[in-house]
């Protein structure tokens, strides 16, 4: 019988390794060469490196920054064999990491004899819009509360991402190690599950909640379903409406539900509607029941 370990006792090298390959990615910048495609990218490079870290919190190699209970306890243990197959898939994944930055040097200096090769790097800090900002600011900052920096100096300086195939290539690379990590300890699926929920409380915007459940696809499809059942909990959000209606124009702001249909599905919100014109105007919802045209709650009719 193959002798069991619990993974932290039986992992000192493994949890360098582990800990060098998350706090890696905070020094991964893009390249002005992505482009319309820089601010997805870049939520993509964020959701690989929390789901990375995620699996740390569950497997007991990474801080649980959350300290309301229920606390995530390590669940995983583990055999020789399989602690080393996954100290194995961490020299793989660090070693696409330096295989990218080697690339990007090698476009660096190719780039100084030809000067229409863009090589600005992008702080996303700056130059994303609202709602990929917040999930930058939240995924990184969550990854940041759970690891301190590794000692590797490679990794120091800050380097870029130039090619959009090179960038699809790593990140395909690391979602297939961590997708090996998972698969390797399906013990912690329960603690996954539930830290990424942890996560996504975290994101109070739904619009960045909306962004995110659509984004992490298959990167992260945990990720993408807490997202996705945390709108669902939360309702839908209609807001930001302004309407003007002429005297015989009739205008529905909501969803019309046939009988039975809206039954059991959360509330919703309605929040910042300008009204103007004179036309029949109804916010909110319409059930429609069992002798009942139109059940809910209509707007006044609006003269003005």
């Amino acid at each position: 019988m193959a002798e069991v370990f619990g993974i932290i006792a039986g992992a000192a090298g493994l949890a360098g390794l582990f800990t060098t390959c998350v706090d890696s990615f905070q020094y991964i910048r893009l390249g002005q060469n992505f482009g319309k495609d820089y601010e997805g990218c870049q939520v993509k490079l964020d959701v690989v490196a929390l789901r990375l870290s995620r699996w740390g919190v569950a497997a007991g190699l990474g801080r649980n920054p959350y300290p309301n209970p229920p606390r995530c306890q390590p669940l995983v243990t583990a055999t020789a064999d399989e602690l080393k197959i996954a100290s194995r898939v961490f020299s793989r994944l660090l070693e696409s990491l330096k295989e990218a930055k080697r690339a990007s040097e090698k476009f660096k200096t190719d780039a100084e004899e030809d000067s229409s090769a863009g090589t600005e790097i992008y702080d996303p800090n700056t130059r994303l819009e609202a709602h990929f900002r917040n999930l930058h600011v939240t995924t990184t900052d969550i990854v940041a509360r759970r690891h301190q920096d590794s000692a590797n100096i490679w990794q120091k300086t800050k380097w870029a991402l130039y090619s959009k195939t090179k960038f699809d290539s790593l990140v395909e690379d690391v979602t297939g190690y961590i997708d090996t990590l998972e698969n390797l300890f399906p013990v912690a699926k329960e603690v996954l599950e539930r830290v990424s929920l942890q996560e996504v409380s975290e994101i109070s915007d739904d619009e960045s909640l909306k962004m995110l459940s659509n984004m992490a696809g298959n990167d992260d499809k945990m990720l993408a379903k807490a997202a996705a059942e945390v709108l669902a909990a939360k309702g839908e959000t209609w807001k930001n409406f302004e309407i003007a209606g002429e005297k015989s124009s009739s205008i529905y702001v909501g969803h019309d539900y046939a009988a039975g249909e809206g039954n059991g599905k959360p509330g919703s919100t309605f929040d910042t509607f300008k009204i103007g014109g004179s036309g029949f105007t109804h916010v909110g919802h319409r059930y429609r029941g069992v002798g009942s045209a139109a059940d809910g709650v209509r707007g006044p009719e609006r003269s003005g």
